[in-house]
């Protein structure tokens, strides 16, 4: 019977001691911060930020309905490039050759 007795007592402190030690890092965390609310301790984890979310929006792509130009589009193009680099090349040449011919000697 006395068993009983010094068994609940004993259960009692070590609840009351297990209670007291477990806030004692938090209490020692509280007491540590400084006036602006800066902690010292180490052991506080920050909190993990977390990922921005993105919105992604679908490409918009020019309203071709899929078709490439067709092959005498391209070589239209292809030809008047072609002509636009010749008359450049023919008017520089021209310019160069009247600079050259009105020089006296």
């Amino acid at each position: 019977m006395k068993k009983t007795y010094f068994i609940w007592p004993l259960f009692i402190v070590i609840c009351v001691f297990g209670l007291l030690f477990s806030q004692a890092p938090h209490a020692f965390a509280e007491q540590e911060k400084t006036e602006t609310g800066i902690s010292f301790n180490q052991s506080v984890e920050p909190d993990k930020p977390k990922p921005p979310i993105y919105e992604t929006k679908p490409p918009v792509y020019p309203a071709t309905d899929g078709a490439l130009p067709h092959l005498g589009q391209m070589m239209t193009s292809f030809i008047l490039l072609l002509l636009g680099v010749a008359c450049l090349i023919v008017f520089l040449g021209v310019i160069s050759l009247r600079k050259v011919y009105s020089i006296h000697v």
